[in-house]
């Protein structure tokens, strides 16, 4: 039958009734590649720009006017300089006809260099970018304008990481921390970025100004132009930016010392980290830590626990309030049991604390209404609800069955009678009822006079309930014979 099947299935293909893409999914196929420098490129169907380390012979510059050769690993970096040392894009990438339709970017390890715009533009792209940790050059404006939502640095990784200016311009991300084997970071990186929220410089940076990196162009120093000496301007434009975090001391006044104003308007700290506003810097404290004021200030805050605000010489005139307790596992319940009977955190409620919880439940809804709701920020807060201006989260709630005992009940019958069994429930709830009846086992032989015992099973009330069982005695009588009774008459 097997066979027939088969044989059917193959016909109805071949005839063009049954697509073939229900049996198989489509595969992905490359549409194009290719060898540029000391990478390999490739291009497939479902939009994916894959940059990975040449199995072959690195591809040199013929033409360009670097001339230059590479190692594998090295991305082709394609560019000129100018008597400033200011690199200009001469184009060419044979990946860029495909930039519109560019939707996801692979870099593997291995890759050692992004060249300068090398991925420039990628309007397209989507999701999230990782940087390999085997990656020490990022060239001049290599990710200007592309789209991607996320830019991660892999982790591990021991060469030293040198960033070009302008790498990093323009993008969609709203996070950047930058790994710790960063040493030099160039001018203006990360500018006008419009959706950038948080950066973290680390420890290790030696360099925060100036151009392209001494490999790619000898004649390059601060004498061709001074400014960069005394100039960064790393995160002009992003006027997004609630926080800049620095891994130590030495980087926060390196950062400072080269214009950058940024930061410099900081609200409030948490240790190396500076906030904008208040309400940034709190939203990065954790359990334990205080977050000092840089200036007066007049915000009201919701601070979590254990967070204290320290006013650090200046003047605060705003409001406080804590932020609600966290929801943590509830204790649980027998079904029967009320929401009610759940204790909730100080300041949380049910929304219904009369209902009976399930077994089988996706959760309940809790609430928290903040006092003086208006004065403060709740729109952050997980669950909020701005029409009923209260907190709303479903909290799980594990419910134990409820036991119930299903019991026979003792009946007498005479030799040669069928029984009737009778049976009561105990515990069930009010409108809940079985949704399988029980059936009956005995061993008793009704022929005989006896006493035997007849056991329940196989009831079912769901699954708030688990059942147990108690058995009836059966009695089997024997029927009294009736004695002739003679009637004697004397004539």
């Amino acid at each position: 039958m097997k066979r027939v099947l088969g044989f059917v299935l193959c016909l109805c293909i071949l005839a063009g009734l049954l697509p073939v893409q229900t049996l198989a999914a489509e595969a992905i196929s490359v549409i194009d590649g290719g060898t540029w420098g000391g990478i390999d490129w490739t291009f497939d169907s479902e939009g994916t720009l894959t940059i990975a380390p040449t199995k072959g012979e690195p591809v040199p510059d013929k033409n360009a006017p670097t001339k230059r050769t590479y190692e594998v690993g090295e991305w082709r970096e394609n560019v000129v300089y100018n008597s400033k040392g200011v690199a200009s894009d001469i184009g060419g990438r044979p990946y860029e006809k495909y930039k519109t339709n560019i939707k996801k970017l692979v870099i593997e390890e291995g890759v050692t260099s992004i060249g300068s715009f090398a991925v420039q533009s990628l309007t397209s792209l989507t999701g999230e970018v990782v940087i390999p940790s085997t990656v020490t050059y990022i060239g001049q404006e290599a990710f200007q304008k592309a789209s991607m939502s996320k830019l991660t640095f892999a982790e591990g990784g021991t060469a030293d990481l040198c960033i070009a200016d302008g790498a990093f311009k323009n993008m969609q991300v709203q996070e950047i921390v930058l790994p710790e084997r960063t040493k030099h970071v160039h001018c203006w990186v990360f500018n006008n970025n419009p959706n950038l929220k948080r950066i973290t410089f680390p420890k290790n940076i030696e360099i925060l100004w100036g151009s392209n990196h001494i490999d790619y162009n000898s004649t390059m120093s601060e004498e061709l132009n001074p400014s960069w000496k005394n100039n960064s301007e790393l995160l002009t434009g992003c006027n997004k930016l609630e926080t800049i975090t620095f891994g130590s001391e030495e980087v926060k006044q390196l950062f400072w010392g080269k214009s950058n104003a940024v930061g410099k308007d900081a609200v409030a700290s948490v240790g190396l980290t500076y906030g904008r506003t208040l309400k940034a810097a709190v939203d990065v404290a954790k359990p334990g830590e205080s977050v000092k004021l840089l200036k007066d200030c007049s915000e009201n805050i919701i601070l979590p626990k254990n967070v204290d605000l320290a006013p650090n010489g200046y003047s605060f005139t705003g409001k406080t309030t804590s932020a609600p307790a966290e929801l943590s596992k509830v204790s649980s319940i027998v079904y029967g049991a009320k929401l009610s009977d759940i204790k909730l955190p100080s300041g949380w409620e049910w929304l219904d604390a009369e209902t009976v919880p399930t077994v089988e439940n996706d959760g309940y809804v809790a609430c928290f209404v903040p006092a003086d709701v208006d004065a403060f920020d709740w729109s952050n807060f997980e669950g909020w609800n701005a029409a009923t201006k209260r907190i709303e989260r479903t909290v799980s709630v594990e419910v134990l069955p409820r036991e119930i005992t299903v019991s026979m009940l003792d009946c007498e019958i005479n030799v040669g009678e069928w029984p009737e069994y009778t049976y009561v429930v105990e515990g069930l709830l009010d409108g809940d009822e079985l949704i399988a009846e029980p059936g009956f086992g005995t061993s008793a032989d009704f022929k005989k006079p006896g006493v035997y015992y007849v056991y329940p099973s196989g009831a079912d009330a769901g699954p708030n309930y688990t059942i147990s069982y108690a058995e009836g005695k059966l009695t089997v009588k024997e029927v009294p014979v009736s004695k002739p009774t003679y009637t004697v008459s004397v004539g």
